[in-house]
């Protein structure tokens, strides 16, 4: 099988020589870059069933395309050796100067590195106290971003997040009813105040939240500048998402996460769960590239 794969933005693409394998691959594409989804019809008082592919062809080409998060199925799919998919180079990493870091949080943070380098994104799960925010602080430490933005649904786990980040030595502003500090390096907002500033700078209409828990509503107060607000979210090339119950979690905006590394037993498993949860309630726990990396 003849082909070459490489990243593109969010996406990965590969490129078949032979049009038999580029077929081969799409026949399975609804198994591995696919999911149903099934809705309620009032009027006709039945389900209906939809498939929701993430992948797209095109034959004229012999091009496969799919979300960046999804590569470790695509290149299982094509029995391709992770060495020959780097997207960059891992940083060069001086254990001392994140001495800071227990043991077992330094080989997560290397897995972090390593998925973020694939996929552009990971999550980190852990119980409450191993250390998920100062994994965080030393991903922030090691990667340099020139933006960070570090997003939870409480404006008490914000106060807390910069907090930590100060006392290692960074500079990071809030954004909050009383706070409106964007131009800082890291800026800690909750996932309320972005959503309402998108809503409000793309001019989407609200829709019925009925179900949605508590700590998920949108907050009352009005972002001071929405628009401001956006744009310094987009610069930003690193995204922490702060959510309880997932762990942390390393991805870029709008893409599904594709693994889960497990503090306490150090390894790899599905994530198919949690991707579902992100999907449906567009902000969870972690950290991750940001919408202005490349």
């Amino acid at each position: 099988m003849n082909y070459r794969i490489w990243f593109d933005g969010n996406y990965v693409r590969v490129r078949f020589e032979n049009p038999w394998d580029y077929q081969k691959l799409l026949w399975v594409a609804d198994r591995y870059f696919a999911y149903e989804v099934k809705r309620w019809l009032e009027e006709e008082r039945k389900f209906e069933y939809f498939t929701v592919r993430r992948y797209w062809g095109n034959p004229d080409k012999l091009v496969f395309t799919t979300y960046r998060g999804l590569t470790p199925r695509l290149v299982r799919l094509l029995k391709t050796p992770y060495s020959q998919v780097v997207y960059r180079e891992l940083p060069y990493i001086d254990l001392e100067e994140v001495g800071f870091l227990r043991k077992y949080q330094q080989e997560a943070l290397i897995s972090l590195l390593k998925q973020l380098r694939l996929c552009g994104g990971a999550i980190l799960q852990g119980a409450p106290g191993s250390g998920k925010t100062e994994v965080s602080v030393a991903l922030y430490k090691v990667l340099k971003p020139r933006k960070c933005f570090f997003i939870t649904l409480s404006r008490d786990l914000i106060i807390q997040a910069k907090q930590r980040f100060e006392k290692y030595g960074f500079e990071a502003g809030l954004v909050d009813m009383d706070h409106f500090q964007v131009e800082k390096p890291i800026v800690c907002c909750t996932g309320q105040t972005l959503l309402k500033a998108v809503k409000k700078v793309e001019r989407i209409e609200e829709k019925d939240i009925w179900g949605t828990p508590e700590e998920v509503r949108l907050e009352t107060f009005e972002v001071k500048d929405a628009k401001k607000l956006v744009n310094e979210y987009r610069k930003a090339e690193l995204v922490v998402v702060d959510e309880r119950g997932l762990g942390a979690y390393a991805r870029p905006p709008y893409r599904p996460p594709s693994t889960l590394h497990d503090v306490k037993n150090n390894n790899h498993i599905a994530s198919d769960t949690a991707k579902g949860w992100v999907d449906r309630h567009a902000v969870a726990k972690g950290a991750g590239l940001g919408p202005g990396s490349r």
